[in-house]
């Protein structure tokens, strides 16, 4: 049934009885009152099963939740919804932080984002954590980059469910009434704002909410639609408590206002964010009013546009250098964090003739090397490790005219983190060598072959013998079957008698390098080590100077401690990050009166490229355990347990009374050991201690998201 308005606001249709949320998992911020209080009991009615709703206190959220299960119709459902509480308060950009890696460590799985919390000040107030203009800092600031932090984990949840996820912010219409002079056309943004004297009470939280919408537009067109769509919307004007601190007449203006005007109730508002939430593709970076689509005539201006681009290169500086790990990338449809690879790294070839040759189209295209190659009757399925990798092979491509390239339309399966690790650990290669075969070896007899000839996965294949054994020289035509056949032959060395002495390994790192942004290939040759000496007084120091370095970067490959000389040697993946970790320690010295004592290797320390490239598909020193909580051991026996592995910096542990899962944090000393510890425990054949203690666990590298985790069963 139809809510019908006086004269103000068009009338706003109830939400169709067939609009359901069951099998979803929704995070709305501002949830404790008002529009957030309302979506969150629409979607709970439409059988939302897990809410997440982030509050600025505990308190308020456990009041809010009792609220809305205790709602007739959400207690009448018949099943429980599982309501998740976090913490966060939009002014602190620490908090914001804070929370978007517990939601990306805890949530494994997230398809609406609300971010509708915001204020609206009425005098200049300044975060006093940034210092920035506080309704600047809380209504954009904080809310764009907690969509940065959000987005990777609605991307991987539309891969794991084949569906779309949807990230919507609460706009306004008061960004359609600017004028020009509100916008900071000659000046930097940030700066603009940050100066006293433009800021105008009437204009600033529109100002705000005009960014918010120039942002949903860059992002949309970063961000593919058939993954999430991104959009804003303005749910009209509605009585809410948004104005809680005007002043005393400002209240009762605005009373009349609102009765004039027709305000409507938080849930007849609710109903129009509810719609944006379930919105089509049409609405990807769209502004939405009433339900219907509205641009915002400032943003259609030249000096709109410039506003904007210069509002998006300012904001991604600030992502850049709060988010840990994280790096956007401006061509067309690309957004990452952590190092992140783009879904769509899969070439489709076409108009292959009858009885074609694997190997001989591979060649011809050039897309050595890759993952993993699937052969269809009509078409070929060419997965690379990165989607730049397939673009270029795709843009280089200047073979028979005949053949067709292009990238393939549906989302490729996620890298496993297994994989990664073997780059760095094994140096991953399509080509392998086998030591000591039986001298009675014949490959063609040999069951093996037939697992790999049928599908044609070799490329060639080299037998030598001698007096007294048998070598082998293999190149597969993916790495996926290299890695498969490098299993079965150690199988053959550990099971059977006369292979034993049997030694695999991989020959040569023919995985071209992937470099992130913050590498250049002379890096290697650079020097990039710093030795630190401890002290009781500088322990603290350091340790937090390092914390918050890799936070922000991904570059520290080491920290290894050696105690008998109370130094901690610190290794970087390029000298830059060297230079700029050593100015870190020379402030916090400065800042805290205290003489942290530290040298500079000159020497040039070589880093291997597939080291680089495992850290550029995700890699970390850092690992992360998902482990049901009935499994968990003490805290100690993890550090025994990944000793195994490599010396270990720490162990945390992280329990919470409403789920069924605990995560365990392992950093060690060196990248080197992480790499090892992930790659060991993907292998079903390495039935040690570890494996027997982690059982129905996975594991995978810190902030990793986009890839597969390793299931240890």
């Amino acid at each position: 049934m139809a809510t019908r308005l006086r004269p103000g606001q068009p009338t706003v249709a109830a939400l169709p009885s067939s609009l359901t949320f069951d099998g979803k998992t929704a995070l709305v911020t501002g949830a404790n009152s008002g529009l957030g209080l309302a979506t969150c009991l629409h979607l709970l009615q439409r059988h939302l099963p897990k809410l997440i709703i982030g509050v600025r206190n505990r308190d308020k959220g456990e009041a809010t939740k009792a609220q809305l299960l205790a709602d007739p119709v959400v207690a009448a459902l018949g099943r429980r919804p599982d309501i998740l509480i976090y913490e966060l308060d939009l002014s602190s950009q620490k908090s914001v932080i804070s929370f978007g890696e517990a939601i990306r460590n805890d949530i494994p799985k997230l398809d609406l984002v609300l971010l509708n919390a915001g204020i609206y000040a009425f005098e200049w107030k300044v975060s006093h954590e940034t210092r920035r203009e506080l309704t600047f800092q809380v209504n954009y600031v904080s809310n764009a980059l907690l969509a940065i932090l959000l987005l990777p984990l609605l991307q991987s949840s539309s891969i794991q469910s084949n569906t779309h996820s949807h990230l919507s912010i609460v706009g306004s219409e008061m960004a359609v009434i600017l004028k020009p002079m509100h916008i900071p056309v000659q000046s930097a943004v940030f700066d603009f704002i940050a100066d006293h004297d433009n800021y105008a009470v009437n204009n600033r939280y529109g100002e705000t909410k005009l960014f918010v919408a120039m942002f949903v537009r860059q992002l949309a067109k970063r961000v593919n639609h058939a993954q999430v769509i991104v959009n804003c919307m303005c749910p009209g004007l509605v009585a809410t408590s948004l104005a809680r601190d005007s002043p005393w007449y400002l209240r009762i203006f605005l009373g009349v206002f609102y009765a004039v005007k027709s305000a409507r109730t938080p849930e007849v508002g609710a109903r129009l964010i509810v719609k944006a939430l379930a919105a089509s593709p049409q609405s990807h970076g769209k502004f939405m009013v009433n339900d219907r689509l509205k641009q915002v005539p400032l943003m259609e201006t030249e000096d709109g546009l410039q506003v904007e681009a210069k509002m998006w290169k300012e904001t991604l500086k600030v992502a850049e250098n709060v988010i840990p790990g994280c790096h956007a990338v401006p061509p067309h449809r690309s957004f990452f964090t952590y190092a992140r690879p783009k879904p769509w790294r899969t070439v489709r070839v076409d108009n292959l003739p009858d009885g074609y040759d694997v190997t001989s189209i591979i060649q011809t295209i050039r897309a050595n090397p890759v993952e993993k190659i699937v052969a269809e009757r009509n078409h070929l399925l060419v997965q690379f490790f990165g989607n730049y990798m397939a673009e270029r092979c795709i843009q280089n491509y200047n073979g028979p005219p005949h053949l067709s390239l292009k990238l393939n339309e549906a989302p490729s399966p996620p890298l496993h983190a297994a994989t990664v690790a073997a780059i760095g650990y094994l140096n991953l290669s399509r080509s392998f060598k086998i030591d000591n075969l039986p001298l009675d070896f014949n490959l063609v007899e040999h069951e093996i072959w037939k697992h790999i000839s049928e599908p044609k996965s070799v490329e060639y294949s080299r037998i030598h013998c001698s007096h007294t054994r048998t070598s082998a020289e293999f190149c597969m035509i993916d790495t996926e079957t290299a890695i498969n056949m490098v299993a079965d032959f150690k199988g053959l060395a550990a099971t059977e008698a006369s292979f034993r002495g049997t030694g695999v390994f991989y020959t040569s790192g023919d995985i071209e390098p992937i470099y992130p942004v913050w590498y250049k290939e002379n890096d290697k040759v650079h020097p990039r080590t710093i030795t630190v000496s401890v002290t009781t007084d500088t322990y603290r120091p350091l340790r937090s100077s390092m914390m918050e370095f890799e936070r922000t970067y991904p570059t520290l490959l080491k920290a290894s401690t050696i105690r008998q000389e109370n130094t901690v040697i610190f290794g970087f993946a390029t000298n830059d990050s060297a230079q700029f970790f050593r100015g870190m320690l020379q402030s916090r010295s400065d800042e805290l009166g205290l003489k942290i004592p530290f040298k500079y290797d000159n020497r040039p320390e070589v880093v291997s490229d597939n080291v680089i490239t495992a850290v550029a598909l995700g890699a970390r020193r850092t690992i992360i355990l998902t482990i049901p909580v009935e499994r968990l051991l003490e805290q100690s026996q993890y550090h025994l347990l990944f000793r195994e592995f490599g010396n270990i910096s720490y162990v945390s542990k992280r329990v919470r009374e409403d789920l069924p899962m605990a995560s365990i944090r392992v950093q060690f000393e060196d990248i080197r050991s992480a790499l090892k510890a992930v790659y060991l425990l993907s292998s079903p054949g390495n039935q040690n201690g570890v494996r027997v203690s982690l059982q129905g666990s996975t594991v995978s590298f810190l902030g990793a998201l986009h890839l597969q985790p390793v299931v240890i069963d």
